[in-house]
């Protein structure tokens, strides 16, 4: 099978390929869970929870590598 990704590019997908997208998109979710944890108790225990600036520390995004 070919699938199209979203750059434009055509690539052949394997079993393997989908399984290892598969796991990646689990280990992106557990970095994403954490971090969002992370800003909720120190958000909490800000002494200005209203400005709390939250945009630090995230993973990569797709659109940051292209």
């Amino acid at each position: 099978m070919v699938l199209r990704t979203l750059t434009g590019q055509f690539v052949p997908v394997s079993v393997q390929v989908a399984l290892d997208v598969v796991e990646a998109t689990k280990t992106l979710d557990k970095q994403l869970f954490k971090r969002a944890e992370q800003h909720n108790g120190l958000m909490r225990a800000s002494a200005d929870p209203a400005n709390y600036d939250s945009s630090t520390g995230w993973p990569a995004q797709f659109v940051d590598a292209i």
